[in-house]
């Protein structure tokens, strides 16, 4: 190979093969994924109409849980089905022989888990979810159109208050903060990024093992940090509880760690997807059969 970290055309050629074999996989469970806000409507309208003689299809709360519930399955299943082979002695050693680097292998793996399979499915998924609102007029408002009004909620929030924010600066400032998409999709990457880790890593069990490493890690980091925050947070909560009216709520959220909200978990993200990414490159360089 004439460059042995990364080739276009090399890469190109194992990422549509990669695709391929993913969906080959996986290909029929994204499909029923994609398809449950239907499946879900056909069903709650299927029981309604055979109990009362009418067709009352599921309401946006249940299509909502459907939703996160078919998302949380893809998060945590797909990896292991695409990517948890290469833990097994024959098809982790002919995943091995394939001809591209190291390098290569690692940004398929991660272009595909973070982004190619989550944006085709969520997206299928709300398309057919606002076709199933058009047909069937129980069903309420589409998905789409409730997550859009969320982002845009924290914004004005001024207005469903009744407040003229121009008063509160601070409040208004941390509303936008976590109206920012990214404060949210760098979450989902890390979620991505760690069963992803778990599928390649752990031999057997891999994502229940994986739960057990994400509690065994969060309960390790929460006894390690609470000496040092417990104090900043007892005196936020002594903040909170003597807030009467939005001008103390406002003298509140003007503390660093309100104003800098955003900043401070996109760093904490950030950092963390590093050492996740860090940790899969060298789960990949370092496997052996």
């Amino acid at each position: 190979m004439k460059n042995d970290i990364f080739n276009l055309r090399r890469f190109g050629r194992y990422f549509v093969s990669d695709i391929r074999g993913c969906i080959a996989s996986y290909g029929l469970t994204l499909v029923l994924i994609s398809m449950m806000g239907l499946i879900t409507d056909l069903i709650f309208g299927s029981i309604s109409f055979a109990l009362d003689g009418d067709w009352i299809g599921a309401d946006r709360g249940m299509r909502s849980m459907a939703f996160i519930l078919s998302i949380s399955i893809l998060i945590i299943n797909f990896p292991v089905k695409c990517y948890g082979k290469i833990t097994d002695k024959k098809a982790g050693s002919s995943w091995l022989m394939v001809p591209v680097s190291t390098f290569e292998k690692f940004l398929s793996m991660i272009i595909i888990t973070t982004v190619i399979v989550p944006v085709a499915v969520i997206g299928v998924y709300l398309l057919v979810d606002m076709l199933v609102c058009a047909a069937d007029a129980t069903c309420g408002k589409p998905l789409a159109e409730a997550i859009s009004g969320l982002f845009h909620l924290l914004p004005n929030i001024g207005m469903t208050l009744e407040l003229d924010m121009s008063n509160y600066p601070y409040i208004e400032d941390f509303a936008k903060q976590m109206s920012s998409p990214w404060l949210y999709i760098d979450d989902f990457i890390m979620v991505c990024l760690t069963f992803l880790l778990g599928a390649i890593f752990f031999k057997s069990g891999k994502s229940a093992k994986t739960f057990l490493a994400v509690i065994a890690f969060s309960t390790f980091t929460t006894m390690a940090v609470t000496p040092f925050m417990s104090k900043m947070f007892i005196s936020l909560i002594e903040q909170a509880q003597a807030v009467e009216s939005p001008e103390n709520l406002n003298a509140l959220f003007s503390t660093g760690i309100f104003r800098h909200a955003a900043l401070i978990d996109t760093i904490n993200d950030t950092l963390v997807n590093l050492v996740l990414l860090t940790g899969i490159f060298f789960r990949i360089k370092t496997l052996k059969h």
